[in-house]
Order: structure tokens, then C-alpha cells, then sequence
């Protein structure tokens, strides 16, 4: 019988059975499990420059909270972006200097100064259809028209976008547990299936569980990344399209089970 057991896990390549004398058989199972996020992570900055350092900072502090205004008004498809999950991950400012060949080591010259703010926020959608995301993203990419002065001179009225750069929006299930739950039946249930197909062809009979062991992880589709420096460069020159895709987590489990 021993041989025959060895022989059947050999060709099957299901499990393994262990030795007659230890009478169990050793099996793996894995298990997945889709559904749709119901929350977006998204990334931007906000940079802007003046020859006038307070200037600069002004700028930049009132663009954010006409940002941080925007996101908070926003109340469509059951999106709910409060205030505690809007946060700053960065702020710079620095000075700019004008180019030079340094033929006669005539020092840097100070051009101007730039100061950039880069903040994320979560926004959550019960519904999961973030259609409303899209229509915000177009908002705070609006071109808007404001005064860079540079080196003490206006260069005019550039046209630029309420946000700088658009570093990422990132789509994931905030609660996976029923998920995962799900995900973990189905890797048991494969793994009981495998030891019954390798007991039943052994002629032997499955016995109780005496070992369990557990790996699961979680894998994100569909992660959009944009770096898009006015709306000029945007496909469509108006619009921004976020298909969310699904979230699928996984569950591994090694079983072993008694042979009767």
C-alpha cells in the first residue's frame, strides 16, 4: 500500500502523502476573491514661483485651499472626503538660480523662488462607481490664469492649471475581510478536494485535520499614474477617464490531514 500511495502522488502531483507509518497526507489549496474599490488614493502638488519669496508662499498656501475647499464640497455619488484624510506629505521651497558659465566666477544669481506643496486625499465611494472622481480630477486640472512674476518682471498672464502635477491615483478595497473570507473557503475547499482524490485512489480513507497553515496577500489593478502639467496636455484637452478595475486578494493553505 505504502508504494502504491507514493506511486499515486508521483503522477497525480496533487499533494504528498507521508510516510504509511505516519498514515497522513499533506496537500495545498488556493483560493481568490474580485470585487470593486470603494476607495481612491490620490496624489498631486501644487508649485508656484515669484521673485518674491512671500509671494511665492502666498500663492501656493491659497491655491491649496481652494483645493482643500473643492475636495471638502464634494458630496456627489456618496463620496466622502473629510478633512482628517486630506494631508500634506511635503512642502519645499527653494531658490532658483540663473544659469552661468562661471568664466569670471561671478557668483549664482538668484532668479527667483519656488515653493511646492504635495498633499494627498482619500476618497471614498460606497457605490464604487467613481464617477464623480473624473468629473473633480477635470476641476482641479481647470486652467486657471495667474501672474508669475520672475526676476521683478510679469511675464504675463501664462495659463496654468489649479493643480501642478497629478502624481498618481490609486484605486483598493478599504474593509477585504469579506474578501478574504471568501478566498480562504475556497483555498480549504481545494486543498480537501485534492486529499480526497489522492485517499480515494490509494483505496484509503481521509481522516481529521492535524495540521493548518495560512498565506494570503491582496494584488490592486488597474493603479492609474498621471503627470499632466496643465490641461493642455491632457488627452482630450478637457477630460480625465479613471476606470477603477477590481482588487483581487488571494488565500494559500498548506493542510494535513490523518489517514483512517
Amino acid at each position: 500500500m505504502k508504494s502504491l500511495i507514493l506511486a499515486l502522488c508521483a503522477v497525480v502531483g496533487l499533494g504528498s502523502v507521508a510516510d504509511a507509518g505516519e498514515g497522513r497526507v499533506q496537500v495545498s489549496g488556493s483560493g481568490t476573491a474580485s470585487g470593486r474599490p470603494d476607495k481612491a488614493t490620490v496624489s498631486l502638488s501644487v508649485v508656484r514661483e515669484n521673485s518674491v519669496l512671500a509671494k511665492a508662499v502666498a500663492a501656493t498656501s491659497a491655491d491649496v485651499k481652494v483645493i482643500v475647499d473643492l475636495l471638502q464640497a464634494d458630496k456627489a455619488d456618496g463620496a466622502v472626503i473629510e478633512k482628517k484624510n486630506i494631508t500634506t506629505q511635503n512642502y519645499q521651497v527653494q531658490p532658483v538660480y540663473v544659469d552661468h558659465d562661471n568664466k569670471d566666477s561671478t557668483p549664482p544669481r538668484l532668479s527667483h523662488y519656488q515653493v511646492s506643496q504635495h498633499i494627498t486625499f482619500s476618497y471614498r465611494c460606497p457605490t464604487g462607481t467613481f464617477e464623480r472622481l473624473s468629473v473633480l480630477m477635470s476641476d482641479l486640472l481647470e486652467e486657471k490664469s495667474v501672474l508669475i512674476p520672475v526676476q521683478g518682471n510679469a511675464l504675463g498672464a501664462p495659463t496654468v492649471s489649479l493643480v501642478t502635477a497629478l502624481h498618481g491615483v490609486d484605486f483598493s478595497i478599504e474593509n477585504t475581510d469579506a474578501l478574504m473570507e471568501a478566498a480562504r473557503k475556497s483555498a480549504v475547499k481545494e486543498a480537501i478536494t485534492k486529499a480526497q482524490t489522492l485517499t480515494n485512489s490509494a483505496g484509503v480513507k481521509l481522516g481529521s485535520v492535524v495540521l493548518m497553515t495560512e498565506n494570503s496577500s491582496g494584488r490592486s489593478y488597474d493603479n492609474m499614474s498621471y503627470e499632466l502639467r496643465s490641461m493642455d496636455d491632457a488627452p482630450g484637452g478637457s477630460s480625465v477617464t479613471l476606470p477603477s478595475g477590481n482588487q483581487t486578494v488571494t488565500a494559500n493553505v498548506n493542510m494535513t490531514f490523518e489517514i483512517e
